[in-house]
């Protein structure tokens, strides 16, 4: 019997050390670098660009294939309730014809019956095959550029969730930072006033010191549980982001101080801008040469297309009349002549859209060497600001902290213990709100400076 409870004890804590393994390698664990490449993988967004790729290359087969041999195939079967007059007179002169002076049949012995041209059971094979379409030509060029624009629109969108998600893991990460911070401050809060709470049962404090206290305490835990929520939400909006199940664990294993002594913000100071390596404006340019093929394809309305076929028939009731070859050959012409200045209207309004869209192409360049210019600037600006923030808020701590000493020693009140813990949180929250701008500038440079 003691064996037996040794046994079902020991299996039991096996079974609690795998629940417990378990429990541990269910939590994914990423950095920077891995969320961005676990994006990339299952992104919902490039998900549906890898599918937008592969129907334009589908379409772009389907395109071609139009000038390829066409094989069609058709059958049909009649019958005639009611044999008209002329073609029965047809058949009993057949039948004459069939018959010998005896009135006997002839040495083959067919005759035509009349129940034998009643039906009749044909099948059409058809081989078409495109000799010359100005609008083929033209429309196989325009499948291309639109695979190449769908191909270009899937780079946007893996630098747009790039981006996005290098954003969210730094909020994760600020929010987790602040919150440590506000929890380092209640907790010291806290003390404070069970240490002030005990002064005042002796009648060393007034009451409103307490209150004061109270009150500061209160607050606290009010920030500290707004922040809790936000960064859930922002948790959940990285692994929404990612392509993550959002009910699932994740821990986040960078830090903000690593991720920002990994900028090198000469490095990407040195780096030069080249327009025409942008993607907005490869999609611009691609949107030109749209409108350059439209003109194209309007003309070419005024050239002839050129089709060769070739025909059998097989009929599977040889004594049904029936008139027509069992094999044909042939082309066929189609020459546009006149269309009451329709074509020509339409070329006319196919040439505005293409000055419109070179001028397009000039605007996006200017816009993308301005967006380039502030983008710098931004990254600068905040990359300055983000060191005022950081020795602001070190500074309000250093006070926050005298302050707190001297309050304890009875030198400083409560009122000015307050006041320099709202100066300190002040400082933080700036120093965080500093540090997303300094993540969100340099991802709006690397995006426009990336060449792929």
């Amino acid at each position: 019997m003691r064996k037996i409870c040794l046994v079902v004890v020991w299996l039991s804590i096996c079974c609690l050390s795998l629940f417990a393994k378990g429990e541990k390698e269910g939590k994914v664990s990423f950095s920077l670098e891995e969320a961005k490449e676990y994006a990339l993988k299952n992104s919902y967004i490039l998900k549906n660009s890898n599918a937008d790729v592969l129907a334009a290359k589908k379409k772009v087969w389907e395109t071609t294939a139009q000038g390829l041999p066409q094989v069609d195939a058709s059958g049909s079967y009649t019958y005639m309730l009611k044999i008209p007059s002329a073609l029965e007179q047809f058949a009993n002169l057949g039948s004459l014809i069939g018959n010998d002076e005896e009135g006997e049949g002839s040495e083959n012995g067919s005759t035509i019956n009349t129940d034998d041209i009643r039906y009749t059971a044909t099948m059409d094979i058809k081989v078409t095959q495109l000799i010359f379409s100005g609008p083929y030509l033209v429309g196989l060029q325009a499948s291309k550029t639109y695979r190449n624009i769908s191909e270009l629109m899937k780079t946007k969108n893996t630098h747009d969730v790039l981006e996005s998600v290098t954003n969210s893991y730094v909020l994760v990460l600020v929010a987790e930072e602040n919150k440590k911070i506000l929890q380092t401050t209640l907790k010291n809060l806290k003390l404070t006033l069970q240490e002030v709470k005990a002064m005042y049962k002796e009648g060393f404090v007034e009451d409103t010191e307490v209150d004061q206290l109270r009150l500061s305490v209160q607050n606290v835990e009010n920030s500290l549980s707004m922040l809790i929520r936000q960064e859930e939400i922002a948790e959940r909006l990285l692994k929404f982001q990612i392509g993550m199940d959002i009910t699932s664990p994740m821990d986040l294993t960078d830090n903000l101080d690593d991720l920002i002594d990994g900028m090198k913000i000469a490095s990407m100071m040195d780096r030069q801008f080249d327009v025409t390596s942008n993607i907005n404006y490869k999609l611009i340019d691609n949107q030109e040469k749209i409108a350059k093929l439209n003109l194209k394809l309007k003309r070419t309305e005024y050239l002839p297309t050129l089709a060769a076929f070739y025909n059998h028939q097989e009929n599977f009731n040889d004594k049904a009349f029936n008139m027509n070859p069992s094999d044909l050959v042939g082309v066929s012409v189609t020459m546009p002549i006149f269309s009451s200045g329709m074509r020509k209207s339409k070329v006319n309004q196919a040439k505005i859209e293409y000055q419109k869209a070179k001028i397009d192409k000039q605007k996006a360049t200017q816009g993308l060497i301005l967006e380039y210019q502030q983008a710098k600037t931004e990254y600068l600006t905040s990359w300055d600001k983000y060191k005022n923030d950081k020795g602001s808020m070190e500074l309000g701590k250093r006070i926050y902290d005298k302050t707190l000493i001297k309050y304890k020693e009875g030198v400083s009140s409560s009122l000015d213990l307050t006041q320099t813990q709202n100066q300190y949180l002040e400082a933080q929250g700036s120093y965080f709100n500093s540090v997303m701008e300094l993540f969100k500038s340099s991802n709006k440079l690397e995006k426009v400076l990336r060449k792929n």
